[in-house]
């Protein structure tokens, strides 16, 4: 804060082990970031769902003026083989369509929550699965589009409850006083 926000530094910062981090214990699970970082004025936090996505938010951050946090988890991201398409800062994307319910996920999530979309397909449900790649800033006219469609939305994150992404969902409906759409949340526990 001292350092790099009040002086509005261009500062990328790389957080590896984003996440649950399996053999490396609890002392390592990098499961806050997103609350500590997330209340500072300026900072951006992304968090890439594949490789492409790793190397364009690095270019991003190394050219953004402020505090850019980098989130990616302890083994390699995963090369998908999905639309290698350029993004802004707080852009996200659809990556499937659906009637009944929206699953917001970033990063390591995202892979999940479209297998989950899969398994709830076989249950008959229909559901659209967006990558916000960004906890802050979020993408809101994708969000104000998506609830348009569905009535609820979940949540999915590798991150504790409080102040987390999801929270972040919440507070941007309570801004806008966005009150017909129900929210769950998918995180750790605090």
């Amino acid at each position: 804060i001292h350092d790099v926000a009040l002086l509005k530094l261009n500062v990328t910062l790389c957080l590896d082990r984003a996440g649950l981090v399996g053999a490396d214990g609890a002392t390592h699970n990098g499961v806050f970031d997103i609350s500590y970082l997330g209340h500072i004025p300026n900072v951006v936090i992304g968090a890439p769902k594949d490789d492409f996505e790793l190397s364009q938010m690095l270019k991003l951050g190394i050219n953004y003026p402020h505090i850019f946090a980098l989130r990616y988890p302890r083994a390699s991201v995963p090369i998908l083989e999905s639309p290698k398409k350029p993004f802004l800062i707080g852009e996200g994307e659809i990556l499937r369509e659906g009637s009944d319910l929206a699953i917001f996920s970033l990063g390591s999530m995202v892979e999940t929550s479209l297998k989950a979309a899969e398994i709830l397909a076989l249950e008959g449900l229909d559901v659209t699965v967006c990558n916000l790649r960004f906890a802050q800033p979020l993408d809101q006219k994708l969000i104000l589009e998506v609830i348009q469609k569905v009535p609820i939305v979940f949540t999915v994150e590798e991150h504790v409850l409080m102040g987390g992404f999801g929270s972040k969902v919440l507070e941007f409906f309570e801004r806008k006083e966005i009150q017909n759409i129900k929210v769950e949340r998918f995180a750790l526990p605090d």
